[in-house]
């Protein structure tokens, strides 16, 4: 209906353009701004004055679907790249919820303070999630799978497409891996001026 905007509801249906057409149910779906709408309505913003809108209005980076680099100690759940649309929510919170939990407690554990996404993993992890979606049909659709119903969004997957159980073997594969694909250390001590 993009070329015949709704002009108005009629006791019959809907009048768009110069049509009116008869329906006897209509669904009003406002749309939402789908998994960085939240992120980057809070105004977060790093050591280096920048917001996660700031980065994302650049490129979707962060890493597995946990953490944005340059947001150190900034976990989030069911949001950009995670399998949010493909999980209902008590399943996602778990699944996403028991990694933070853990991932937590053993940096806790270890002493570490700090924890933030490496650049070069954040960016394999955005270009795993476009391969993906490029075995599928949702870049061909204007859906909000792809963030196109927000004006001026670039359209993009912004779902982890392949699976939950693909995807939890990912989180935990970064366990077992030590956090490879994190900066651990300590904060940045503060300067005196």
């Amino acid at each position: 209906m993009n070329s015949q905007p709704i002009h108005e509801f009629t006791e019959t249906g809907i009048r768009a353009g110069e049509e009116e057409f008869e329906l006897d149910v209509v669904i009003c779906a406002i749309g939402f701004d789908n998994n960085t709408g939240t992120m980057t309505a809070i105004d977060i913003v790093n050591s280096e004055g920048r917001t996660i809108r700031d980065v994302w209005n650049e490129e979707y980076l962060d890493y597995l679907g946990k953490m944005v680099p340059g947001f150190p100690n900034l976990f989030y759940t069911y949001g950009l790249h995670s399998p949010a649309a493909f999980l209902n929510g008590p399943t996602a919170g778990e699944l996403e919820g028991d990694w933070v939990v853990h991932v937590i407690s053993d940096i806790t554990r270890r002493g570490i303070t700090r924890i933030e996404p490496r650049l070069d993993v954040s960016k394999q992890w955005h270009q795993e999630i476009l391969d993906a979606a490029a075995k599928t049909l949702f870049p061909k659709a204007k859906s909000w799978y792809m963030g196109a119903n927000i004006p001026g969004k670039r359209p993009e997957m912004l779902q982890y497409p392949s699976g939950a159980p693909m995807y939890r073997q990912k989180l935990w594969d970064e366990v077992e891996r030590g956090l490879s694909g994190f900066i651990l250390g300590q904060p940045e001590a503060a300067s005196v001026r």
